[in-house]
């Protein structure tokens, strides 16, 4: 049925569309990988925060961090910090970890579960070597399978999540080898 264009009856009917059809829609990939390094900063004790700011869309660029000292800052006082960054696609040292390559979603086994993959670079050792390190802020991520992934010579590492009635889990998952990470960490923010 035609609707006139951008009425709420319109706005409706394309979410209808877009939902109907979205887990058979080709998922978005991030095929540039934008990277801000700091070095030489004499930031002394503290650490770096990562924030992932609430978003609607893949697309939107929700990420920041920023330093936190290990005792704050006094008030009223001039604070000076010299630093250099370098800005770039691919300007990040080597950090002897395989890089996430890919990933991606679709529904899980049980109603209302999801079922997660990530594609990692070769790590350096085989798949039966391997340990997933997947953790859920809420829910609970289980059923973990590491596989060679003859497509791209890495591995994938697929695993279901439970979000056990919550509304929106932070998950994290890398490879380890000997108890020690051998890929870098990949985070996702699900929302119901």
């Amino acid at each position: 049925m035609p609707y006139q264009f951008l009425t709420q009856e319109w706005i409706d009917a394309s979410k209808a569309i877009r939902d109907k059809y979205a887990a058979e829609s080709a998922k978005v990939t991030t095929s540039i990988r934008m990277n801000q390094v700091i070095t030489e900063a004499p930031f002394g004790d503290g650490d770096v925060r990562l924030v992932e700011l609430a978003s609607q869309r893949e697309i939107d660029d929700n990420i920041a961090a920023f330093w936190r000292p290990a005792r704050p800052l006094a008030a009223g006082q001039e604070h000076r910090f010299a630093y250099r960054l370098s800005w770039g696609a691919e300007p990040a040292p080597a950090t002897g970890r395989a890089r996430v390559a890919l990933w991606g979603d679709g529904v899980g086994q049980k109603p209302g579960h999801r079922r997660f993959f990530v594609d990692f670079e070769p790590p350096g050792a085989a798949p039966e070597q391997l340990a997933a390190d997947v953790t859920a802020s809420a829910g609970h991520a289980r059923g973990f399978v590491i596989q060679p992934n003859h497509l791209t010579g890495g591995v994938r590492l697929n695993f279901e999540f439970d979000p056990a009635g919550s509304s929106v889990s932070e998950l994290r998952a890398s490879l380890k080898t000997g108890g020690r990470a051998c890929t870098e960490t990949w985070t996702y923010r699900w929302a119901a």
